[in-house]
């Protein structure tokens, strides 16, 4: 996952026009509002965590990077301008997550989990 402090960006999640809710404060209504930037992703990719932990609580955080790094929609290719696996595919993690713990050999290159 891509931050300012690493140099290349591994996943990206959504992270533009992210509709979320802001509740009601001080005596204000909550309202909607569009976002962006990694204050919207990060949710996103922790979503995606949790649900492939529930379908595997076995697995490892390494495990879970590289399900998330290998399961993603890959970039077109720029040249000169790496910009890392892909973008996140929440189906395609956690249905990994759920082939490795039924079956390690669906899923090469991960020890099984149980």
């Amino acid at each position: 996952m891509g931050s300012e402090v690493f140099s290349t960006t591994e996943i990206v999640p959504t992270g533009k026009d992210i509709l979320s809710l802001i509740t009601a404060a001080n005596g204000k209504p909550g309202y909607l509002n569009c976002d962006d930037g990694t204050s919207c992703s990060a949710p996103v990719v922790s979503g995606i965590v949790g649900m492939m932990l529930s379908e595997n609580p076995k697995l490892t955080p390494a495990q879970v990077k590289k399900i998330l790094v290998s399961n993603v929609a890959k970039f077109p290719i720029i040249q000169d301008r790496p910009i890392g696996a892909g973008i996140v595919n929440a189906y395609k993690a956690v249905t990994a997550a759920r082939l490795l713990r039924i079956d390690a050999t669906k899923y090469p290159g991960l020890p099984p989990t149980e």
